[in-house]
């Protein structure tokens, strides 16, 4: 049965960067031959939790109070769950969601509700109003668990359309692929300038404090993947539901991850900084007869647009929130790409707090300290000319000249109203 507003899925993936796509060949023929790929998609925190918040809320952390990992922050009335609930929408959640959320809890507008914070096999599991320990691979778990959803919400009333999240922890490191794909081959990574990066001195002294390798980087990359091979095979099999149950037509399916992450590139592991490894993710929209197929869109498009575009495509109206983001499908198109993160004693705790933009001419990043007080004199400063410098190896501005040095002072204020920016004002 085809309603007459659109069913809409989220699929939002845990650490995988925008390249390990070549992991997910299945997904890519559904969402990318099917859909439109956004290749400048960044998220607005490359961070789990943080970033979370601003997928669901469509607001930048500064304005969603989702600082960090562990503590509370995002208000969960305040969510793109919330409106569509109480716009006549079926909703479920199955997955990670945010991390301070008590594993024995279920969070308010999911109509079902899976939960888990991390790991691959026999995990704990929250699932609507009890809470197991599962048995199986987490992954196929929460399809399981999302088809079992539609099943229901089509035998209850099949005209009333759903929307479903579904955050698997994959590719989250450790990555422990399901047996079938413990050995299967996965191509190596191709090395960058920046896997060879011995002179970091002009990047924040942070950045030099780990020092992982090429191999290191390609064996953790390897793992991976192989770990997205169980997940291509899964998401298959639920876009194939929707498929059989005459669904799919009017679905609008959004596919993205959390954030990028490093695999050695400027002697790096994990998420946490600004460059393009880090806050890069995949970012795919399919809605057949409303966004294009098989297209590629250019546009710098953030998670904070995730919430306003499925709101403007069910045609749903609400008055409690400011949203920061904007609906993709509009037509707008921003100048840079904007992140911003929190210093946060759970993550890597040496990390500071930073703001960043960036686009194809540069990336400028100003860093402020131990502490959440973005609003003083930076400590440190970037600017890569990504031109030039797609690799983002020299720091023009902390190089062994200064005559090369740009004029930041136009980016920096502007920087400084996108870091207090709300609403319309964020561009």
């Amino acid at each position: 049965m085809v309603t007459a507003r659109p069913n809409i899925v989220v699929i939002n993936l845990d650490d995988m960067r925008t390249d390990s796509m070549v992991a997910m060949p299945k997904t890519q023929a559904w969402m990318g031959n099917g859909g439109t790929f956004f290749p400048n998609a960044t998220v607005s925190t490359p961070s789990c939790c943080p970033s979370r918040a601003s997928l669901m809320s469509g607001k930048y952390v500064h304005n969603n109070g989702q600082y960090n990992q562990n503590n509370v922050g995002a208000d969960l009335d305040l969510m793109v769950q919330r409106y569509l609930h109480d716009s006549g929408y079926f909703t479920g959640h199955s997955g990670k969601f945010l991390h301070w959320l008590n594993i024995n809890t279920k969070a308010p507008h999911w109509d079902r509700w899976t939960y888990w914070k991390g790991g691959y096999n026999n995990v704990q599991m929250r699932q609507d109003n009890q809470t197991i320990n599962s048995q199986g691979y987490a992954s196929t778990i929460g399809i399981d668990r999302a088809i079992e959803y539609t099943r229901t919400w089509k035998t209850q009333n099949d005209e009333k359309p759903f929307f479903i999240q579904y955050a698997p922890t994959a590719p989250h490191s450790p990555a422990t692929p399901e047996p079938k794909y413990s050995s299967a081959a996965v191509p190596t990574m191709q090395q960058k300038p920046s896997h060879t990066e011995t002179d970091r001195k002009d990047k924040p002294p942070f950045v030099g404090f780990t020092n992982e390798t090429y191999a290191q980087g390609n064996s953790a990359r390897t793992q991976m993947h192989r770990v997205l091979y169980t997940l291509d095979d899964q998401v298959d099999r639920f876009m194939s539901e929707l498929e059989s149950q005459g669904e799919l037509a009017n679905t609008m399916v959004i596919f993205t991850a959390d954030n990028g992450y490093f695999f050695g590139e400027h002697g790096r592991s994990g998420k946490f900084l600004p460059y393009y490894e880090s806050t890069g993710v995949p970012f795919y929209v399919r809605w057949p007869g409303h966004v294009a197929a098989g297209a590629v869109d250019n546009r710098y498009v953030s998670h904070v647009d995730i919430t306003p575009t499925v709101l403007a495509a069910a045609n749903v109206t609400q008055n409690l929130s400011t949203m920061d983001g904007r609906d993709i499908l509009n037509g707008y198109a921003r100048p840079f790409a904007f992140s911003e993160y929190y210093y946060d004693t759970a993550n890597a705790n040496y990390i500071t707090s930073w703001v960043s933009m960036q686009n194809s001419q540069f990336m400028y990043a100003e860093y402020y300290g131990q502490n959440t007080d973005r609003n003083g004199t930076p400590t440190f400063r970037e600017y890569y000319d990504m031109v030039n410098d797609p690799y983002q190896m020299v720091n023009l501005l902390k190089d062994s000249t200064t005559a090369n040095d740009p004029n930041v002072n136009q980016l920096s204020a502007q920087l400084a109203a996108m870091k207090n920016c709300v609403g319309n004002a964020c561009q």
